[in-house]
């Protein structure tokens, strides 16, 4: 075996590694030097025209070794979402917003500021939050009754409910703007024709350059997608659905159905913690208000069709709330140890 045999079996057999492994390690980094080291002793004993024909095969090998092993690596867009998430879950806290990586590791109130700049360093509340890269996913998790602001490094502000999941690169690559949903978020984002901004949630997918819509997927077999400007295309399965403005598309298993929206509003005014219903099921409403006060409440079988119309401010304290359901729905309402059952007068 001459030497440029030798120098592309030993190139093809690391690449052939790294693609097994989708990584370098460091017997690989020296396998690669020694490769060479072996190599270039072989090629001394050749003439000057050798000499310049292994240069210009370790040129091809090292462009190869780059484009096959390091180039994915560097510009993978594809994150396991499900894996972060389940290793995140250790530090999820009823307390607190928690936003954590390989870096970092923060539990934040309520008012925090979060925000990156163009480079994709993070800063809270006006403080720069040293990290060493900007290129791995970061997640945020919201508790019970809390809900997180950020604005990313492109300029798009998310709002995000409480008992959410929400993955992002601080530093966006620079063909693809993603972010990974589980939960509920409000997304104003800001135009980049060149970059399309992409929502990933369970098995669905919604594509925008620049438009301000409300993702609702706190279940993978009912998730809603509602737009309040510009334009969105929804992806699941193989289907597509474009929403316009004050049109709505709800994803039910593998089915998708669009409807009309009169008023947006219903569905983005979480982001003020108040809840908006019009002919609601009484049942329905009283489910988001026990995940919002993680307090159990149960509504009597006879009267679970019953539908009700009004507004409930979130910030009032849960017996407020009760009350105000009691008028609206001429209902009773009975508390017990930590329990509100709902029934007829």
């Amino acid at each position: 075996m001459d030497f440029k045999d030798n120098i592309i079996l030993n190139t093809l057999n690391i690449i052939g590694k790294q693609q097994r492994a989708k990584k370098i390690s460091d017997d690989d980094k020296a396998d690669i030097y020694k490769s060479i080291k072996d190599d270039i002793c072989v090629i001394n004993k050749h003439k000057s025209l050798r000499i310049k024909m292994y240069l210009s095969v370790l040129s091809v090998a090292a462009v190869a070794i780059f484009a096959i092993v390091l180039f994915p690596m560097l510009h993978n867009h594809q994150v396991d979402y499900n894996d972060i998430i389940a290793s995140g879950a250790k530090y999820r806290s009823d307390e607190f917003i928690v936003i954590h990586n390989d870096d970092i590791y923060l539990e934040l109130k309520k008012d925090a500021k979060i925000e990156y700049t163009i480079k994709g360093e993070l800063v809270v509340n006006g403080v720069k939050v040293n990290q060493k890269s900007t290129h791995q996913p970061t997640h945020i998790m919201t508790p019970v009754g809390l809900v997180a602001s950020i604005v990313l490094s492109d300029g798009t502000a998310v709002t995000i409910n409480e008992s959410s999941n929400f993955i992002y690169r601080a530093e966006f690559l620079s063909d693809l703007r993603e972010v990974y949903l589980e939960g509920e978020g409000y997304f104003d984002v800001a135009k980049d024709v060149k970059a399309p901004f992409v929502v990933r949630s369970f098995d669905f997918d919604v594509n925008v350059t620049g438009t301000k819509f409300n993702v609702k997927s706190f279940d993978a077999d009912n998730s809603s997608v509602v737009l309040v400007s510009g334009g969105v295309i929804v992806n699941q399965a193989g289907s597509t659905i474009e929403l316009t403005p004050n049109e709505r598309v709800d994803l039910t298993g593998s089915n998708m159905v669009k409807s009309i929206v009169k008023n947006t509003s219903l569905y983005t005014c979480w982001q003020d913690k108040i809840m908006v219903f019009d002919n609601a099921s009484l049942s329905d409403v009283l489910d988001g208000v026990s995940n919002y006060y993680d307090i159990d409440i149960t509504v009597s079988s006879n009267i679970q069709d019953v539908v009700v119309s009004g507004k409930l401010d979130l910030n009032d304290d849960v017996n407020e709330v009760v009350e105000t359901l009691e008028l609206l729905s001429k209902m009773k309402a009975t508390t017990s140890n930590n329990h509100i059952s709902f029934h007829n007068l």
